[in-house]
């Protein structure tokens, strides 16, 4: 059990301890109360930032200043009163980093109305590490009509340059840019008289080309550089303002100056190049010094419209002369390209009746030599057609298809006319026209020869394996000569020659259908025999065809032994 006396101890020990807490509290809320009453009472704008809630509590005259009845002890947002976010962002950043912030700021007062004002905010720590900021707000009635008159003019000004770089996007004519210009400069200075002359050089004159009010009736008036009031400024290079008609009387012999009272004018100039003259005039004694900077800014802005027209004229007249040299140009390279392209047809059509005479002379004996080459070609050129060849490819084949046989022209007359049963012998000799052909077409770099030296080496392979000279089986044969085996066995059978008679037409397609996988690649038969019709025309229109009856036809002795031998066409 404690004792008594030591009870007594402890508790006036904690009473002590309390009544010093107290007092420090007591002392402490009497700063506070100094503080909140220097806050409240302060002559100047003062607001305490809340960092954590984006609150600002503002004290009386910061309250009078944005014309608002909320009481000291409510708050609102940071955002609320600075007209520009990037601002206050700028602000916050300053205080969260601890950094002290000072400079112009625009205050929102209402939704129309802002002022102009120097800002101070100073971040403090606070219980906690708490951090707060003092802002303290300090308003320039000078500056703020200073700012907003300059803030009105360089509106006035941007509206102006958007509106030409319109008209000059939609090439709206000088004359239209110019009289917009000045429209807009009485509109902001209030002074409907207005005009607007420029310079022509090669005249010497100065000329009316933009007015408002009483200038309208004088549009197209001409005056020399040396003349008047317009010619004086345009003569001093400087901006001249009569504030009275006594001294304007003496300076202008112009009727359009006529009761004239006060008269402001400004000359254009772009560089070193003097264009003509801006100016306003007023019968109420409105001209003051003032005008000047406002006229000067559109005296700019008509300098521009004026050197864009310029520019646009010049680069218009350049591009007229460049097009009529270009389309000279052009007109002499196309009679150039039409002369080259008709010579090098003729070339061309030398060089294939060079080839076509050749083949010609390979198959002299043969009567129906001449007819028969070319329906080869069209036969040729019809079914790379089918195939999807290019066009040039197409052209290509039909001139050499009909070289197939350039090489009997090495094979002896008494074997290639005779009309009976060759030997062995003789027909291993005309086998070698294949072998001969190749040899008269090789070493030649142009894609016809190329192609024919193919044909012509290949055309007597069979798909199957069993054709001469190679023994090439399926695709081993060049496409070229797969194509012409095929034209060259229709045409053969629907031929007469001097050991055989032509074929019936049903028995030429039944041979050609039988081969099919055989002697013939089978997707080319199948669009032969798909397009047979086409094919027989063409037989039927070069050259003369003899129609034969199944029933009255017999094989030739040749023909017999060659299927024989074979077992299958020629």
């Amino acid at each position: 059990m404690i004792p008594l006396e030591k009870k007594v101890a402890n508790l006036s020990s904690k009473v002590e301890k309390l009544e010093a807490q107290n007092k420090q509290l007591c002392e402490e809320n009497m700063q506070l109360l100094k503080w909140k009453c220097a806050f409240e009472k302060a002559p100047f704008a003062m607001a305490v930032y809340d960092f954590l809630r984006d609150d600002y509590y503002p004290n009386q005259v910061f309250l009078q200043l944005l014309d608002r009845q909320t009481p000291v002890s409510d708050s609102f947002s940071l955002r609320e009163f600075y007209k520009d976010s990037q601002t206050a962002a700028e602000i916050l950043d300053s205080m969260i980093s601890g950094e002290f912030w000072t400079g112009e700021v625009e205050i929102q007062k209402s939704k129309e109305d802002t002022f102009f004002a120097h800002l101070n905010a100073s971040p403090v720590n606070v219980l906690n590490d708490e951090m707060i900021s003092l802002i303290s707000l300090h308003q320039n009635f000078p500056q703020n009509e200073l700012l907003k008159e300059q803030k009105e003019l360089h509106s006035q000004y941007f509206q102006t340059l958007q509106a030409i770089t319109l008209g000059m996007i939609r090439r709206l004519g000088l004359s239209d840019l110019l009289n917009a210009i000045l429209m807009k400069a009485c509109t902001l200075t209030q002074i409907s008289n207005g005009f607007m002359f420029l310079y022509n050089a090669s005249e010497d004159k100065l000329i009316l080309k933009a007015a408002c009010g009483r200038y309208k009736a004088y549009m197209g008036h001409e005056v020399t550089s040396e003349e008047g009031f317009i010619g004086e400024v345009f003569d001093s290079k400087e901006p001249i303002i009569v504030m009275s008609r006594e001294n304007f009387k003496d300076r202008s012999n112009s009727e359009i100056f006529k009761g004239v009272q006060c008269i402001i004018g400004v000359p254009l100039i772009s560089g070193a190049r003097l264009l003509g003259v801006i100016g306003m005039s007023d019968d109420e004694d409105k001209i003051d010094t003032k005008l000047i900077a406002i006229i000067e800014e559109f005296s700019s802005i008509a300098t521009i419209a004026i050197d864009n027209s310029q520019l646009y004229s010049d680069l218009k007249m350049e591009f007229q002369k460049r097009l009529e040299i270009e389309t000279e140009s052009k007109e002499r390279e196309q009679r150039s390209k039409e002369i080259v392209k008709k010579q090098n047809e003729e070339l061309k059509q030398a060089y294939i009746d060079s080839l076509h005479r050749l083949v010609l002379a390979s198959e002299f004996k043969d009567e129906d030599t001449g007819d028969h080459i070319v329906r080869i070609g069209e036969y040729s050129r019809i079914l790379a057609q089918k195939l999807g060849w290019s066009e040039k490819e197409i052209e290509i084949i039909k001139y050499a298809a009909p070289m197939h046989d350039v090489g009997k022209i090495g094979i002896a007359d008494k074997i290639m006319l005779k009309p009976g049963k060759l030997s062995h012998e003789e027909f291993e000799i005309i086998k070698t026209h294949t072998i001969i052909g190749a040899k008269l077409l090789s070493e030649s770099k142009s894609d016809i020869l190329k192609m024919a030296k193919q044909i012509a080496l290949c055309h007597h392979e069979k798909y199957n394996g069993t054709g001469y000279p190679k023994g090439l089986l399926k695709n081993q044969i060049p496409l070229a000569a797969r194509i012409v085996a095929i034209v060259d066995t229709f045409d053969a059978l629907t031929s007469k020659r001097p050991y055989k008679d032509p074929y019936p037409t049903e028995m030429v397609l039944g041979i050609i259908i039988k081969e099919r996988g055989k002697h013939f690649d089978p997707h080319i038969t199948d669009l032969f025999v798909e397009h047979f019709e086409e094919f027989l025309k063409v037989r039927e229109t070069i050259g003369g065809f003899e129609e034969v009856v199944l029933e009255n036809f017999s094989l030739s002795e040749r023909d017999k032994a060659l299927l024989e031998k074979n077992k299958g066409p020629l």
